[in-house]
């Protein structure tokens, strides 16, 4: 049973809340007509969602109010009571906890992975029963379409951005926890300004003021620690693309790989439609970052609502003629 407090800010709400046994930080826009269309974000790594609040508030206009847009944190990651030693396969269960004890009956689901919540998509509609209809107390839901925003989903460990980090995460993982723990103790004009350096991309492009928010109320060691638990464990366990997976349920996947990745690179994209025929995969050309929430967040939400849209109405085309 779910335990709940809720505050609002702007027009999120911010909720934490019990997943069978683990502490749940849920954020939630809801429209002001009655709508039965939800779109779920599942985010990457770190899995904080207040990270995606600016996304959320963007995607939220640009699909014109007509849907309702969550985003669930994983379990490491709750800033009440952030789980340790999670695992993909530990935030995959959390996931199908989260939506069959919270999304409504008879509800239209779009489900929007980023980075490693695009591996944990694919494994969530695997563990559904391939997204026909799932029963939920003696009703069901409908998984719609799943949009795949910068995903991680193959080699992991050989990445460009995997193989710089790995000796990190294999030997070292205990020293950043402890920077922070020290850095956690400064004000926060200095955690500001430490959000400026280590978030620096050199694009000049200011971070977003939610983003330096939950930059400072994070900074803390086991968020930091349970943070390079779960990449150690993506990048042994994040592979091998599971080809099976994609071909299945590749009538709801739509990809979306950026232009200079360093976690999925083009040429991943380039196999992937080798390897699935008919699969849907595009590069980004608006030179859009794999971390787009900390300051492309807008132009983010802009471009997935154009393709959500033309999705859709083609979808509806289909389904007219079919």
């Amino acid at each position: 049973m779910s335990t709940m407090s809720a505050t609002r800010v702007g027009g999120v709400v911010s909720r934490c809340i019990t997943v069978g046994p683990w502490s749940t930080d849920w954020l939630s826009i809801t429209p002001p007509s009655a709508s039965n269309t939800i779109t779920l974000i599942v985010p990457g790594n770190p899995g904080v969602v207040s990270y995606y609040e600016q996304f959320m508030i963007e995607l939220y206009e640009h699909l014109n109010r007509t849907s309702a847009v969550w985003a669930v944190s994983h379990t490491c990651h709750s800033k009440t009571y952030p789980t340790p030693n999670s695992t993909v396969d530990r935030e995959v269960e959390h996931k199908i906890q989260f939506i069959r004890s919270h999304v409504p009956h008879g509800s239209q689901l779009r489900l929007v992975g980023h980075s490693i919540g695009c591996q944990m998509i694919l494994q969530v509609l695997d563990e559904l029963d391939n997204v026909e209809a799932i029963g939920v107390a003696n009703d069901s839901f409908k998984i719609d379409q799943c949009y795949m925003l910068f995903p991680t989903i193959e080699r992991m460990k050989d990445s460009p951005r995997g193989r710089t980090l790995w000796p990190v995460l294999a030997y070292c993982r205990w020293l950043p926890p402890f920077i922070c723990s020290c850095v956690s103790i400064m004000p926060n004009f200095v955690k500001e300004k430490l959000a400026s350096v280590i978030l620096y991309d050199g694009s000049g492009v200011p971070l977003l003021d939610s983003v330096v928010e939950s930059f400072i109320t994070n900074v803390r060691p086991d968020m930091v620690r349970n943070m390079l638990d779960l990449a150690h464990n993506e990048l042994e366990t994040v592979v091998d693309l599971d080809i099976d997976a994609v071909s299945r349920h590749k009538s709801k996947l739509v990809f979306y790989y950026g232009s200079n990745d360093h976690w999925s690179p083009v040429k991943y994209k380039e196999d992937l439609v080798e390897k699935v025929p008919g699969v849907v995969a595009f590069v980004c050309q608006k030179n859009i970052n794999h971390a787009f929430v900390v300051r492309q967040a807008r132009e983010m939400a802009s471009e997935l609502a154009i393709i959500i849209k033309e999705v859709e109405e083609l979808q509806g085309v289909l389904d007219r003629d079919g």
